[in-house]
C-alpha cells in the first residue's frame, strides 16, 4: 500500500510540475498575465480545444469499451477475420474493452488539463481587450514574511 501510495504522489508531483508552465515553453512568459492578446486569445483558444477534443476522445472510449462488451456477450460477427476467430471472442472483446478504457481515461486526464489550462488563463489577469501601456491599480494584501502579518497595499500594473 505504501508502494502505490509512494507512486500515487509521484505521478501527482510530476504531472504537477509539468503541467505548471506549460506557458513558458509555448509562449515564452514567465507569468500568463505578461501574454500579448494576441497570445492570450490563442491559449484561451487552445485550451478550449483541448477540452472538446479530449472529452471526444472520452467519449469514443465509452463507446469503444461498450462494443467489446457487447462482442464478449454476443460473440464475433459472422464476417470476422482469422486472428479474430484464432483468439475467440472473449480475449478480441476483453481487449477492445480494455483499450476503450484507456481511451476514455486519456480523454478524461486530458479534459481535466484542459480545463484546468481555462482556468488559469481565465484567472491570470490578463484582459484580452485592453490595449499594451495600460495602466492598472487595484487594492492588495501583502503578507508579511516573518510574523505573517496582513497589511494592505496597492498594487500597481503596467502592461505592455
Amino acid at each position: 500500500m505504501k508502494l502505490i501510495m509512494t507512486c500515487f504522489a509521484l505521478i501527482l508531483v510530476t504531472s504537477a510540475v509539468a503541467q505548471d508552465k506549460w506557458y513558458y515553453s509555448k509562449y515564452e512568459v514567465n507569468d500568463l498575465a505578461e501574454l500579448t492578446p494576441e497570445q492570450y486569445n490563442l491559449a484561451l483558444k487552445d485550451a478550449k480545444n483541448l477540452s472538446w477534443a479530449s472529452l471526444f476522445v472520452s467519449g469514443a472510449g465509452v463507446g469503444i469499451y461498450f462494443i467489446g462488451k457487447s462482442t464478449v456477450k454476443n460473440g464475433l460477427d459472422e464476417d470476422a477475420t482469422f486472428i479474430e476467430e484464432l483468439l475467440g471472442n472473449e480475449i478480441v472483446g476483453i481487449g477492445t474493452m480494455g483499450l476503450g478504457i484507456v481511451a476514455a481515461a486519456g480523454g478524461i486526464i486530458g479534459s481535466i488539463v484542459g480545463v484546468t489550462r481555462l482556468g488559469m488563463i481565465k484567472k491570470s489577469g490578463r484582459d484580452a481587450s485592453a490595449p499594451d501601456g495600460y495602466l492598472r491599480i487595484t487594492p492588495h494584501v501583502i503578507m508579511g514574511q516573518h510574523n505573517s502579518l496582513a497589511s494592505t497595499g496597492i498594487a500597481l500594473q503596467i502592461t505592455f
